[in-house]
């Protein structure tokens, strides 16, 4: 990555944003050398340790990460035998390392969470024997406390007892001098670290002392009276002893330090770490981001990409999003459209996002956005006029053009804006068009902008260029700056001049003297536009007719199958039946016939097995009766007395009888007859009644299912979860429900994974995706179902 693709895609503004969310000197250091890496694998670690971050910011509490101190030049000091660590430096330090033990206690038991920040943070240690000692001798002002050694505390217990005695003579002085005469000025003050009292130059002449200062004016001496010199000289003795003893204290201390400096030095540098990535998680709450997918093949797939900066900038006005793919069936993409319309914001969005993924950043784009990891990317964009250089804004363009012709490869992503713009444009076009010939016979990933018809119909010559164009409301004359795949824009020059004042007659000079091959193209441009805009309104009542299709299959699908099913189970259960009466009758009719045997059929038994013959025909059809009566109703055959579900009306009715030759039913529904045919119609099984309540006239309330609004999936195998998920997604759309929440926890990450995939393709579902961070975070995926 050279500096000037950097500059131009404005790098240097994302290492600003992450500097400013830095809690320290030390991290904002890392932010402002943050750099592109080539490496896939290091990338991907980098982006889970934001990702951690972030789920620790959103759904924990309590992180210890706070604002710290530069102290590696005191710990640059420590190293030195001898040196000795001011109380601010101790302090510096003490707060870094009681951090440094915040951490350990904060992800105790959290390693299958966040697995790698565990993994960051193991290099830590607590240093409590070096944290106790400074908190005992250092108070949190700076100051040295009186109890850090039992020296220190004589000694400034005799240095008050003795400044005592000294204010208590001079106080004495001075009162006296008060009853005879008042001076304004007749305080104690300290010269030269000893107390002293004003006098007139006649009165330290009477009383004599040591002269330590003068007034301004020279009228008055500061006096240190010959009473209290030797009471001063014992006060400034001890002052001299406390000094050494706090620099004994301290250098104690600092060679304690020292014992421990390499682990010092690991706490210092993990912490810096941890507040870059803290600060790459920050950014990623801010701007709404996500963790990209990455591949080293080439591919990019932008999901509702936005600028950062942009997003940033303008968190009252809503940003358009684009969605863009490059580099699997093409590998070039032609942008066009009206001028500030959105072709360079979406050049530079998409050179940008590959900047940050490959620099281990969540990206502004919705969930499986996927970016490749490129070895090279060259962008020439904007007005790159140079005074020092003579060069114009074509030279200077051109001798970037050049170096990415000359490096490209198949791992190079190349971004030019306004491809063959700043010189003639026909021979603009054609430099423009042999550019792009020569980028993809190298096989590198370009995209460009142009305002070039000639580079318009590329896509009809190459078969690796796509167009792509920015939308234009031709009605208000005003761009959407909405992104389109698959087809070419018109520049809109004379329509946007149209709009911005200039005069009729000037604008119809200009549709004049357009040439007639732009007018064909201009207008072919419009009616691609329009037939596009046709095609996607037709498209989405295509697609609103295809779920409703899909709906109603699997509704009857899944009826069929349960037909199918009830069949199945009927048969068995006829024949398990028929059986049964068979071999019952076999044994009566044995007992029968071995009785008429035995008696040599007399009347009375001959007449005794005619009745018992009689009776199990009227059994028998009997059975066959409530037999043939329970196949109908499973079978869901509809019968008179049957209450029926009308498909067409909505509404619950009762049969009243059946036309054989029409094959319709008439139907009561309230005091109204209807007459249905019978695929209109669906038996409700008798406790499916349950619940159905009639209010006014024809309203019908039919019975819905209570469903959680969401389930629980965590501790399960994928393959457990799929059908507990499919059945739940089956109850909640018979309840109603239009978004339902899927918890599968963060874990891993494999769960949640899996499930989406299979989310993703389930027909009752029309879009995921992840929790907000009051949703439940990464840890759940909510679903909404489709009408």
């Amino acid at each position: 990555m050279n500096e000037h693709t950097l500059k131009v895609l404005e790098f240097n503004r994302i290492r600003e944003l992450l500097s400013k969310r830095c809690l320290s000197e030390m991290g904002k250091e890392l932010a402002s050398s943050i750099f592109p890496t080539q490496d896939r694998e290091i990338a991907e670690k980098e982006i889970r340790q934001t990702t951690e971050l972030k789920e620790i910011l959103l759904y924990e509490s309590g992180f210890p990460l706070t604002s710290m101190k530069e102290v590696r030049h005191s710990l640059k000091k420590a190293e030195r035998e001898g040196a000795c660590l001011d109380p601010g430096e101790l302090l510096s330090i003490a707060k870094i390392l009681d951090i440094s033990k915040s951490m350990i206690r904060f992800f105790k038991n959290k390693r299958d969470q966040y697995p790698l920040i565990c993994e960051l943070i193991s290099e830590l240690r607590s240093f409590d024997r070096i944290l106790s000692t400074i908190h005992s001798v250092v108070d949190p002002s700076g100051n040295i406390k009186d109890s850090a050694s039992g020296r220190l505390s004589d000694i400034r217990h005799q240095k008050k007892t003795l400044r005592n005695r000294i204010l208590d003579k001079l106080e004495s002085m001075l009162g006296a001098r008060k009853a005879k005469r008042t001076r304004q000025d007749d305080i104690i003050t300290i010269r030269d670290g000893r107390y002293v009292i004003p006098m007139d130059e006649s009165e330290f002449f009477a009383k004599r002392g040591i002269i330590h200062d003068r007034s301004k004016s020279g009228a008055t001496l500061f006096v240190e009276p010959l009473v209290v010199v030797g009471m001063n000289n014992q006060l400034r003795e001890l002052s001299l002893e406390e000094e050494a003893e706090i620099e004994r204290i301290l250098l104690e201390i600092s060679a304690m330090i020292r014992e421990e400096l390499k682990d010092v030095d690991i706490a210092v540098r993990v912490l810096q770490e941890l507040d870059f990535i803290h600060a790459k998680a920050q950014l990623s709450i801010d701007y709404d981001g996500n963790p990209p997918l990455l591949n080293e093949q080439g591919f990019i797939n932008l999901i509702q990409a936005r600028h950062p900066l942009l997003y940033l900038s303008r968190h009252d006005q809503k940003v358009v999003p684009l969605s863009l793919s490059l580099g699997k069936d093409y590998s070039a993409l032609v942008i066009t459209g009206p001028n500030a319309g959105g072709k360079t914001v979406a050049l530079k969005t998409v050179g940008l996002l590959t900047l940050m993924a490959q620099s281990g950043l969540h990206i502004p784009a919705q969930p499986y956005s996927e970016v490749s990891v490129f070895k090279q990317i060259h962008a020439d964009i904007g007005d790159e006029q140079s005074i020092e250089m003579s060069l114009s804004t074509f030279s200077s363009h051109m001798l970037h053009i050049t170096e990415a012709v000359k490096k490209a490869d198949s791992e190079s992503l190349i971004l030019l804006d306004e491809l063959g713009g700043g010189t003639d444009p026909k021979e603009g076009a054609a430099l423009g068009e042999a550019i792009l010939d020569a980028l993809i016979k190298k096989q590198a990933r370009v995209i460009v902008t142009t305002h070039h018809g000639a580079l318009k119909i590329l896509a009809q010559e190459y078969p690796g260029v796509k167009n792509a164009s920015m939308e234009f409301d031709k009605e208000t004359l005003k761009p959407t700056y909405r992104f389109i795949m698959g087809y070419p824009g018109s520049s809109y020059a004379i329509q946007i001049a149209q709009r911005l004042g200039l005069p009729e007659k000037t604008i119809k000079k200009a549709q004049e003297l357009l040439g007639s091959e732009e007018r064909d193209l201009g207008a072919l441009l419009e009616t691609l536009e329009k037939d596009l805009k046709k095609v996607r309104e037709n498209r989405q009542a295509l697609e609103e007719q295809k779920r409703v299709t899909e709906e109603l299959m699997h509704l009857y699908q899944d009826r069929l199958k349960n037909l199918n099913e009830r069949e199945k189970e009927l048969k068995t259960t006829a024949l398990r039946e028929s059986k049964l009466m068979v071999e019952t009758t076999r044994v009566e009719l044995e007992r029968l016939v071995a009785q008429i045997r035995k008696t040599q059929a007399q009347k009375e038994v001959v007449k005794e097995a005619h009745r018992v013959l009689e009776e199990k025909k009227t059994s028998l059809t009997r059975e066959l009766k409530k037999f043939e009566e329970k196949v109908t109703k499973k079978l869901g055959i509809i019968q008179p007395g049957d209450s029926v579900w009308i498909e067409p009306l909505g509404i619950r009715g009762e049969v009243i009888s059946k036309d054989e030759q029409s094959k319709k039913f008439k139907v009561l529904v309230g005091s109204v007859t209807y007459e249905v045919e019978e695929e209109k119609l669906t038996r409700i099984e008798e406790e499916e009644k349950v619940g159905f309540e009639q209010s006014k006239g024809l309203e019908i309330t039919y019975p819905v299912p209570q469903v959680s609004p969401e389930i629980d999936l965590r501790g399960l195998m994928a393959e457990e979860a799929f059908e507990i998920v499919d059945k739940y997604l089956d109850d909640a759309y018979l309840a109603g429900l239009s978004t339902v929440t899927v918890i599968h926890g963060k874990g891993t990450g494999a769960l949640r994974k899996k499930i989406s995939e299979f989310l993703s393709h389930h027909h009752r579902v029309e879009n995921i995706r992840l929790g907000e961070w009051n949703e439940g975070g990464s840890g759940v995926t909510i679903v909404k179902l489709k009408e």
